[in-house]
């Protein structure tokens, strides 16, 4: 059966040849190069002089290749190209890169300078939904056999607000709630103000309508001597450290789990919880970036 493959001549112009199994026979001094394709082994083997053309969703690039290559080889080449084997990172299509360049060089520097003056505490607040049906993450497993996890046929979810200091030995605080709203919200703040009563809390939040409202904003006013808020700009979950405390709480808690009752989830969410704090340590290289 033939085939197409596309290449480039010694000189740059662009060829596309039909090839079939047996070896090709090229004239001396053309800019096409002998190549062949054996279909009868496992892997797909090109012989000859071209180049090989990464996928497009590993950018635009072109290798110069000759001899052998085996599609078992395709991993060791990108390899050596600098490549590797990785999710895409996800980011919101309306985010706005220069207002998140500004905050970070700009606004949050402000607000650090704010907690050294005001001797208080710095810390990044957010909320997260844990699923029951737990999450799945590619892992070790036997060749041609595999895994199996189950999952309970279910939405159920389990609602954490959260809020965590940066540093050497970071606090985290948590609070596990019915609904996301106004009302649990001012609950959380009044259980971190509580906590801290010698110290001004600077609250770094992200924009939901419950952070922001009018009911939120005549509660700050009475406690301006005790918290501040200061808001991330709109859909930048990277720039928020409580994000990644999620990130590692669902690394080490529920990826490849099963959870047969909400309950059960609870506890598992709780023990992390209380490990985080009672061992701030634990979280010191998930969030160093933010020191």
């Amino acid at each position: 059966m033939d085939r197409k493959i596309q290449g480039h001549g010694r000189d740059g112009p662009a060829y596309t040849r039909t090839i079939s199994r047996e070896k090709t026979k090229v004239k001396p001094g053309t800019e096409t190069r002998a190549c062949y394709i054996d279909s009868r082994r496992a892997g797909k083997q090109w012989v000859g002089h071209g180049s090989l053309d990464v996928p497009d969703h590993f950018g635009s690039c072109q290798t110069p290749f000759r001899d052998c290559i085996q599609s078992i080889q395709i991993r060791r080449i990108l390899h050596e190209l600098g490549f590797s084997l990785q999710y895409p990172r996800q980011e919101f299509s309306k985010a706005d890169k220069k207002r998140q360049a500004t905050w970070l060089e700009q606004e949050l520097p402000e607000i650090k300078k704010k907690v050294q003056i005001d001797h208080g505490i710095l810390m990044y607040q957010d909320e997260v939904s844990f699923k029951q049906a737990g999450s799945i993450l590619r892992h070790w497993a036997l060749k041609g056999i595999g895994c199996v996890v189950k999952t309970p046929p279910t939405r159920k979810s389990i609602k954490v607000m959260g809020a965590v200091t940066i540093g050497d030995h970071p606090k985290f605080h948590f609070r596990f709630v019915n609904w996301f709203n106004t009302k649990s919200f001012l609950t959380f703040l009044d259980q971190l103000i509580s906590r801290y009563k010698d110290q001004k809390i600077h609250l770094i939040v992200d924009n939901a309508t419950y952070h922001r409202g009018p009911e939120v904003q005549n509660w700050l006013k009475d406690k301006q001597e005790r918290i501040e808020l200061h808001y991330l700009p709109p859909y930048s979950p990277k720039l928020n450290a409580a994000e990644y405390v999620w990130k590692e709480t669902r690394r080490k808690t529920t990826h490849n789990r099963f959870f047969e009752t909400l309950s059960g989830l609870k506890q598992r969410l709780f023990k992390r919880f209380n490990r985080f704090q009672g061992n701030p340590g634990s979280l010191r290289s998930v969030l160093e970036s933010f020191v």
